[in-house]
């Protein structure tokens, strides 16, 4: 794999529909040659955090999560805590003040509004996602660069066979964040096999019945 690629859209055992335990999303990054990756779990920190305290030297972890507001998904990078934001504007605002960085996830999945697309207050768009059509895929790179917005491609790995699938080449002369923000990126990605998804069904049912009988998950 090409160096300073970044799967920037991986999710965790704590996303609740994900198989993939930190330590196997260190273990498969490494393997594949990644230079690094952003856990971006629904709704919590906890397992960048975690896959942070186990990353061999060599494997960047780029803390984030990924968060639905005003029924669009928004990932947000180099953070570790969640931000409450009533909408996307103030998401962005209140990100930007606390260091991180705020990315428009897979814009037109399938059910996705698209009525004011053009105006969503963000650093970065998805621009491939694995778990996306090409078509889909290729509308997300030309609103990307309509908007003249950095483009980005991330996996959103639930299983570790979808781990690097898509991932972003970042300008090695500069910090990763800095990287995506000026728009020095290179995103690249092939799509995920159709199986992943009843994977994730899995997962989540795992993790619902692990709960009601009080067993610990992850």
């Amino acid at each position: 794999m090409e160096g300073g690629a970044y799967d920037l859209h991986v999710h965790s055992v704590f996303s609740g529909d994900s198989l993939l335990r930190p330590e196997t999303i260190v273990k498969v990054a490494m393997k594949r040659g990644l230079e690094g990756i952003a856990v971006t779990d629904h709704e919590t920190v906890e397992g960048g955090l975690r896959a942070r305290r186990l990353a061999a030297k060599g494997l960047s972890i780029i803390v984030g999560y990924e968060t639905r507001i005003q029924k669009r998904d928004i990932i947000c990078l180099f953070v570790e805590e969640i931000t409450r934001a009533s909408d996307m504007e103030e998401l962005h605002e209140r990100t930007k003040e606390k260091g991180g960085i705020t990315i428009l996830a897979h814009p037109y999945r399938m059910f996705a509004p698209t009525i004011g697309i053009e105006k969503v207050e963000v650093d970065a768009i998805e621009v491939f996602n694995s778990r996306l059509s090409l078509v889909r895929n290729r509308k997300g790179e030309e609103l990307a660069r309509r908007l003249n917005k950095p483009r980005v491609a991330g996996s959103d790995a639930h299983v570790a066979s979808e781990i690097g699938r898509a991932y972003t080449v970042l300008d090695g002369n500069c910090e990763p964040r800095e990287a995506i923000l000026l728009g020095l990126t290179r995103p690249f990605g092939s799509p995920s096999p159709l199986w992943v998804r009843p994977a994730s069904l899995l997962s989540r049912t795992v993790a619902v019945t692990s709960r009601i009988f009080g067993r610990e998950w992850p």
